[in-house]
């Protein structure tokens, strides 16, 4: 399976938020979500769960955050394997950019995911369309 738009943990973990100061992130990060054409990593969904479920303020429970992530069952979730971690890093020392931007660039080349974005109203990685 392939995606076109790689979703950050920040772009779930807003979603889900209950917190009365991320309501206008949530709203965002609802449109993004709403598009056909994205996926995920196994590690973006390990780490919302895992912040979902320990940072109080966002105000997501156990089962909600279960729930969040069965949702994403229609959508294709895009390996990280040890060789894209390494060359992402690699090229991260190279070419002095962010390490979180070279994974989801090479990623993009490897997984077939065809535009990477960073959403200024999200600050991480999102849908290019809304950034």
């Amino acid at each position: 399976m392939t995606a076109q738009y790689f979703i950050d943990t920040n772009v779930l973990l807003y979603a889900g938020s209950g917190a009365n100061e991320d309501q206008a992130k949530k709203a965002i990060a609802r449109q993004v979500l709403a598009q056909a054409d994205i996926g995920f990593s196994a590690q973006v969904m390990q780490e919302f769960y895992y912040a979902a479920v320990r940072k109080e303020r966002l105000k997501i429970t156990h089962d909600e955050a279960v729930l969040i992530l069965e949702a994403l069952s229609p959508f294709p979730v895009l390996p990280v394997n040890r060789d894209l971690v390494l060359e992402a890093a690699a090229l991260a020392v190279r070419y002095r950019l962010s390490y979180s931007l070279k994974l989801a660039e090479e990623a993009q080349g490897i997984r077939g995911i065809t535009q990477v974005g960073k959403s200024q109203r999200l600050g991480r990685w999102a849908c290019p369309r809304l950034g």
